[in-house]
């Protein structure tokens, strides 16, 4: 007997069979939009830039297009390890017929060009879970200027003041038990800052350059 791609455990699940419903329930139409997403290096990995696009090109709910994207990456992964996207189709079938969706046959091509593989897109799985391996990961950046009013000095007419930088830093996961860090820096630290970066940058673009091919 063939093993089944979906495990019963998750489709016991309320959760994952109402992101199923949500895909399931597409038309052949809006179905393509999703495969069009999943061609690209990005593959369907629920950003806020894609969940809106789709949101206003399908006029779905911003939620219903979140869950499907990440229902849909995750079989994308175990549609890789299986490769057997007929096998998929199948399952999708009979899920369909167990919800009540109607209508399923029409939408096989689609369901097909969605979960095609998309090697582009593993291999920028692999390099992302290679690196982000060993350490917390920075997951996005904020910074501010804040302006501190210098104490007042006899001879001056108004206040005078210094620009400050606040920094917000937040991990994928606590950092001392707290989902942010966040510090200040002078005008002087943040330019060494920049300079740093860039002179990372250009270290590597030069390793690029050093090992070709031998990168992944």
């Amino acid at each position: 007997m063939e093993a089944r791609i979906i495990p019963a455990t998750l489709l016991a699940m309320e959760s994952f069979r109402g992101s199923l419903r949500a895909l399931l329930s597409l038309t052949p139409e809006q179905l393509d939009r999703f495969a069009a997403a999943a061609e690209t290096e990005n593959g369907l990995e629920p950003t806020d830039q894609l969940i809106r696009g789709l949101h206003e090109a399908l006029g779905i709910s911003e939620k219903d297009i979140a869950s499907v994207l990440t229902v849909s990456s995750f079989l994308h992964e175990g549609l890789r390890q299986a490769e057997n996207g007929e096998g998929l189709v199948r399952e999708f079938a009979e899920i369909a017929t167990e919800l009540g969706i109607p209508d399923f046959a029409p939408k096989q091509d689609a369901l097909k060009r969605l979960f095609r593989p998309n090697e582009a897109y593993a291999r920028r799985i692999i390099r992302r879970r290679t690196a982000e391996a060993a350490l917390p990961v920075l997951e996005s950046v904020w910074l501010y200027c804040d302006l501190r009013a210098v104490a007042a000095e006899p001879t001056a007419e108004a206040p005078r003041y210094v620009p400050v930088i606040m920094a917000r830093l937040k991990f994928d996961e606590p950092i001392a038990g707290q989902e942010a860090i966040f510090f200040q820096m002078t005008e002087e630290a943040l330019e060494r800052l920049a300079s740093d970066v860039q002179r990372t940058r250009e270290l590597i673009e030069k390793i690029k350059l050093d090992l070709g091919d031998k990168l992944y």
